[in-house]
């Protein structure tokens, strides 16, 4: 009987095997991580606050940018094209 590939029927190997396929980058990212914040000598309460005043800091741009765009002023606030000098003269 032929084995057919149902998502149920994969073994644990083969679906750790795919979860390290669709995330590479991630978990990539979190092992160069957590080899170089040990290395860089930081305490973690710093670490922290850093992260904490960066997210708060991205947050409030987010927010302020969001209303105009959401308002349907757009990406560009309002200018609607760029003119030329030569346009500026007639």
């Amino acid at each position: 009987m032929k084995k057919t590939n149902v998502p149920g029927s994969q073994s644990f190997g083969q679906k750790l095997l795919q979860f390290i396929r669709n995330n590479t980058v991630p978990i990539m990212f979190i092992l160069i991580c957590a080899y170089c914040i040990p290395q860089a000598g930081f305490s973690w309460s710093y670490l922290l606050n850093e992260v904490m005043t960066r997210l708060g800091r991205n947050a409030f741009l987010i927010l302020s940018l969001l209303i105009p765009v959401m308002a349907g002023m757009g990406m560009n606030f309002g200018r609607h094209g760029r003119r030329d000098r030569a346009d500026l003269r007639r």
